[in-house]
């Protein structure tokens, strides 16, 4: 990923539900990035992290009917109408999360211990010895 690259960012809600199935009145934020990766696997999840950190912190704290958020990464697609079908990160995290994090101290490595729920594709995963 590249911070001279453009970014394509899509944002979409959907109403967060009870143990029944009923609507709670809360929402959840799914933001939809498409990010120029680079070539060192370790680099690219580093600032992923460090794009995801900004991005969690931002939301909380400027969008109070939001509870939960999740993440896709994904590389840029020519195709426009197959744009997020390769996903290679998804990361969500709760508000109840969010609030017990310090985010002027928070390092962004730390960020898979934490999450609700974390996954990277393998194509992104440690790079081979």
């Amino acid at each position: 990923m590249s911070r001279k690259a453009s970014h394509y960012l899509r944002i979409g809600e959907y109403p967060l539900r009870d143990e029944h199935g009923k609507d709670t009145g809360r929402f959840g934020r799914i933001i939809r990035l498409s990010m120029t990766l680079k070539e060192n696997k370790r680099k690219a999840r580093k600032e992923i992290h460090e794009k995801a950190c900004e991005l969690f912190s931002r939301v909380f704290a400027n969008l109070s009917h939001i509870d939960e958020i999740q993440i896709q990464i994904n590389p840029p697609n020519p195709d426009e109408d197959k744009r997020f079908t390769n996903i290679v990160m998804k990361m969500t995290m709760s508000r109840a999360t969010a609030e017990q994090i310090k985010w002027k101290t928070f390092k962004p490595k730390e960020l898979p211990q934490i999450l609700e729920s974390y996954w990277v594709a393998p194509e992104l995963r440690k790079e081979p010895t």
